[in-house]
């Protein structure tokens, strides 16, 4: 069994896309697979969850199991995340925003392909009014994961990495304690279990591969497009993390690394003396590896947008019913 996680909050204008989304992949590549949808909803105050209960209604024979999980008050993402990776029966699962997209090329086969990989990490196509996104200063962070081998992974998801999302888990590599740490932050559902795993898991199998898992949509409430309200509570929750992570090392180097990527979440959360972040080692840091690596970032944006825009774009369209776009 395969497993769909969609969290959603105030989205009934694009779940459906969403859904629908879902719905290509299982239609296309599922092929006899049984399949599970989760819908984790945190209190929407629009009409999200009746949009979601007629489209279910419809596409209900899709599914071996369908669990709707509707919060009556707003709990927070982290523990609307968590209360639905609790309910997951699927061997492998995707969790993904409900504004955002399943890609068109088939992720059922990359699976197959990977069966013993514990974590498939991929490409995000950026889309923003309609239109997937060639350029856009995330897609350096994204591609970054390419160069992340096992011997430095650990070390790189524990100071955030950016294998945040667009991601295909084993359920098995998830457990209670990893949800309970990951319930104590608002925001931080993804970055907080990477570090989770990266500090407690013993042994696990990474791989990234260049293929689109997730389309992500650039909104005004999105936290990629500068939402400040969100911008303080995700900071505020790194913070807490950051800290966490300098009581829990007993390696000098990785302690000191803590701090400064706490130092840095606050100085970039304010605008009076945001400038100085510039001066901090992670700043530094930053722009070398993008430096050192900017080339083969490019490379692999180039591929990525070369190989998969166009039917990616078509998909788009025929989710939100937007034909005059397709070329």
């Amino acid at each position: 069994m395969f497993t769909f996680l969609v969290i959603s909050y105030n989205e009934e204008d694009v779940i459906v896309q969403t859904l629908e989304s879902i719905r290509y992949q299982i239609v296309q590549y599922s092929g006899k697979e049984e399949i599970q949808l989760i819908i984790a909803d945190d209190g929407s105050k629009d009409h999200t969850t009746d949009v979601v209960d007629d489209w279910i209604e419809r596409n209900k024979k899709l599914f071996s199991e369908v669990t709707k999980i509707y919060h009556k008050n707003n709990v927070g993402t982290s523990k609307n995340y968590a209360t639905a990776v609790r309910e997951i029966h699927g061997a492998h699962f995707i969790s993904l925003a409900g504004d955002d997209l399943l890609p068109a090329n088939d992720l059922f086969g990359l699976i197959r392909e990977n069966e013993m990989v514990d974590i498939i990490a991929g490409g995000i196509l950026m889309f923003q009014d309609g239109r997937i996104l060639e350029k856009d200063s995330h897609y350096m962070d994204i591609f970054a994961q390419s160069i992340v081998n096992h011997k430095y992974l650990r070390w790189a998801m524990k100071l955030g990495c950016p294998i945040q999302a667009g991601a295909i888990w084993k359920k098995e590599l998830v457990n209670e304690a990893d949800l309970k740490f990951t319930e104590q932050f608002k925001l931080l559902e993804d970055r907080s279990r990477y570090y989770r795993i990266a500090m407690k898991k013993k042994a696990f199998t990474y791989k990234y591969v260049n293929q689109p898992i997730l389309l992500y949509r650039k909104s005004n409430s999105s936290v990629s497009s500068g939402n400040q309200k969100y911008l303080k509570m995700l900071n505020q929750d790194m913070a807490r993390l950051y800290l966490i992570g300098e009581h829990e090392t007993k390696n000098p180097f990785m302690k000191m690394a803590f701090l400064f990527q706490y130092g840095a979440v606050h100085l970039r959360g304010n605008k009076t003396v945001g400038i100085l972040r510039y001066a901090t080692p992670y700043f530094f840091v930053e722009q070398i590896r993008r430096g050192i690596f900017y080339k083969k970032f490019e490379n692999l944006q180039r591929e990525l947008i070369g190989k998969y825009k166009i039917q990616n774009q078509q998909l788009y369209d025929k989710v939100s019913g937007n034909n005059e776009n397709t070329k």
